[in-house]
């Protein structure tokens, strides 16, 4: 079983995998609720989204080999803002997880608040850990 994702930018121009070390894949209601003046609830319905989230382990500065990415590549991924621009926000995640691939279209959403796993945060034996969470693009 792989432990790793692969995130690729629109344009093909960064591919990168980043081990996983959690992972966890909740559908989300996008449901809103009121009330109307006589005091009943009041739903609109919402789509189901489904939304990944992650604990990603990585380098600081020396990946394991190319193809991993390291912190850098990773804050590249996460800067990705702009849905007009090239590369665009929509990034192509490649799940490895269970031994086949599945491929999804995704948006980072929230905050990817890195911690130290090791005494050094700088140097070839740096290792953070990042969470993070993508939603389905539609």
């Amino acid at each position: 079983m792989a432990n790793y994702i692969t995130l690729t930018t629109s344009n093909s121009s960064l591919s990168k995998r980043f081990k996983a070390l959690e992972m966890n894949t909740p559908l989300l209601r996008m449901d809103t609720f009121d009330f109307t003046l006589g005091g009943k609830t009041d739903k609109q319905a919402g789509p189901v989204i489904r939304q990944w989230k992650y604990l990603f382990r990585v380098p600081i500065d020396t990946a394991e080999g190319t193809e991993y990415g390291t912190y850098s590549d990773f804050a590249t991924f996460f800067a990705l803002g702009n849905a007009n621009a090239t590369p665009s926000d929509v990034i192509t995640m490649t799940d490895h997880w269970g031994g086949t691939q599945h491929t999804f279209s995704v948006y980072f959403e929230g905050d990817a608040i890195p911690t130290p796993l090791t005494t050094q945060i700088t140097g070839g034996n740096a290792w953070y850990t990042i969470p993070v969470s993508f939603l389905e693009k539609n």
